[in-house]
């Protein structure tokens, strides 16, 4: 899923999309692993991305999760909407590269309307 998410972090469309009997995991900056929240995180198995270090460490594991038929939530943007407005902001590859690795597995593209702000 590919989801654009505002910045409130308003997403109905991930709470149906994902409802397919399988939990979601998402991609999600590895400042949000620290502390009790990081426990939590891990506990429920979403994927951590380390953009100064190794984000292909990220990307094998996104790549390991879709070949093991669970469903991975990447945000286009690689973030999360900062805009007031709740503009998208540029696009990343990384959907597209995990859809070109993992030839088969679908790629649904969900986003907020502006009637569910």
């Amino acid at each position: 899923m590919t989801p654009r998410v505002d910045r409130r972090g308003e997403s109905r469309s991930v709470r149906r999309g994902v409802d397919v009997g399988r939990r979601p995991h998402f991609l999600a900056e590895r400042e949000v692993f620290e502390g009790f929240p990081g426990v939590v995180m891990r506990a429920v198995e979403q994927i951590p991305v380390d953009r100064a270090s190794d984000p292909g460490e990220a990307f094998r594991a996104a790549s390991a999760a879709l070949r093991s038929g669970r469903v991975v939530v990447i945000m286009p943007e690689g973030t999360i909407t900062r805009d007031p407005a709740g503009m998208p902001g540029p696009m990343k590859t990384g959907a597209a590269r995990l859809a070109k690795a993992n030839p088969g597995v679908p790629v649904v593209p969900t986003t907020t309307s502006p009637s569910e702000r």
